[in-house]
């Protein structure tokens, strides 16, 4: 028994009678091996598809859908109800309209009877553009086209024999010219003069040969010409990229000097701070301040006086010594200066009176007692300062 496809799409005005009668008519030669293609998107999916897919769930036919994944992640339950329904998983495709035509090419090749698409054509009102894009493409692969509103006729026949159903006149064929006799230009009386006429003698100059000019190479473009730079900016890159091999006893002291502040503060800050990236970036900076600082140190000069032992050979630079102001008790300014020394005011303490005790007492934290007796007191004498 012979086998067939079938690819069916289409939105033309019809009936469920008409599609169940003329497709039974159809495939009944066929027996079971049919197989039955339905495009399946948004733009395929309309009621007159629809009737097609109740015919095939009443007949309980299988079928394949090829569709696009648009489509898959469509919520209308039509679409749904006929994916979920196939025999198999759906065909995905970019182009619906050119894979069911491309299934269908395949089986032709191999057999001209093999394969068909049925289109619900209808009226050229209800024609939509997949039912136009398909037939274009079957008539290209020359798949047979029929239509399932017209009775299941051949849609690329009744197209190609449209313009011969005209009829048309033939045209008479034309009458055959009788001989003329053509009468003599000269009288008859004249005689002829048969001898033929000298024919013209052209005379060609023939031109001297030249020989080709030769073309002049083409000028090379003059190069751009870029001045020199000034002996200003000589001399400013120089200082800025120069490099000094060797370092003075000065340059020594002043970089030794900064990496005791940059280790010093690293420590002091880093030391409040938890493990962590952050604290990695600021250690990073701290070195990479500490890096440009000591270059900047080794292309300036210091006024740094050196102590040299002659027994002992070259020691380590030491500043010049000054004189250290008189410390204080306070802290250290933010410069390193020390503080001022406190006054006689300024260090002595706070004495209650206590009437239980009969006796002055340190104050302690805290307000002192309304109406009590005060006074301040050198802590280091014992002397009073004010009562």
């Amino acid at each position: 028994m012979p086998r067939i496809t079938l690819a069916i799409a289409g939105s033309g005005t019809t009936s469920y009678e008409n599609v169940r009668d003329l497709l039974n008519d159809f495939v009944s030669p066929y027996g079971d091996d049919v197989t039955f293609i339905i495009p399946v998107t948004e733009s395929h999916v309309n009621e007159s598809l629809l009737l097609v897919m109740d015919w095939l769930d009443e007949e309980n036919w299988d079928y394949k859908v090829v569709t696009d994944k648009g489509t898959l992640m469509s919520k209308d339950p039509d679409i749904q109800r006929i994916l979920q329904t196939s025999e198999s998983d759906a065909l995905v495709a970019t182009n619906v309209n050119k894979k069911v035509v491309g299934l269908l090419s395949e089986i032709t090749e191999r057999n001209a009877k093999g394969a068909n698409l049925i289109l619900l054509w209808g009226d050229d009102e209800e024609v939509d553009a997949n039912s136009e894009i398909l037939l274009d493409l079957a008539t290209a692969k020359s798949v047979p086209v029929l239509d399932l509103t017209q009775g299941l006729d051949d849609l690329t026949f009744s197209d190609e024999t449209a313009d011969a159903d005209v009829d048309e006149e033939p045209e008479p064929e034309p009458e055959p010219e009788k001989p003329v006799r053509q009468e003599p230009l000269v009288a008859e009386d004249e005689p002829l003069d048969e001898t033929p006429e000298p024919e013209p003698q052209t005379q060609t100059q023939t031109e001297p040969e030249t020989e080709p000019e030769e073309k002049a190479p083409p000028e090379a473009e003059p190069e751009p010409e870029f001045a020199p730079p000034s002996d200003d900016t000589l001399s400013e890159m120089e200082t800025f990229f120069a490099t000094s091999k060797e370092e003075t006893p000065e340059q020594k002291a002043v970089k030794k000097q900064l990496r005791y502040y940059a280790m010093a503060y690293a420590s002091q800050v880093g030391g409040y701070l938890p493990e962590g990236r952050e604290r990695s970036l600021f250690l990073t900076k701290v070195q990479e301040s500490l890096l440009w600082a000591l270059e900047s140190a080794g292309k300036s000069q210091f006024s740094v006086q050196v102590v040299e032992d002659e027994t002992e050979g070259p020691q380590e630079p030491q500043e010049a010594p000054q004189e250290a102001p008189a410390r204080g008790r306070g802290r250290p300014r933010k410069d390193g200066s020390p503080a001022k020394p406190r006054s006689a005011s300024q260090r002595a303490v706070m004495e209650i009176w206590d009437a239980d005790e009969s006796a002055w007492v340190r104050k302690g934290r805290g307000r002192v007692p309304k109406g009590a007796k005060t006074r301040l007191v050198n802590p280091d004498s014992g002397e009073i300062v004010t009562d």
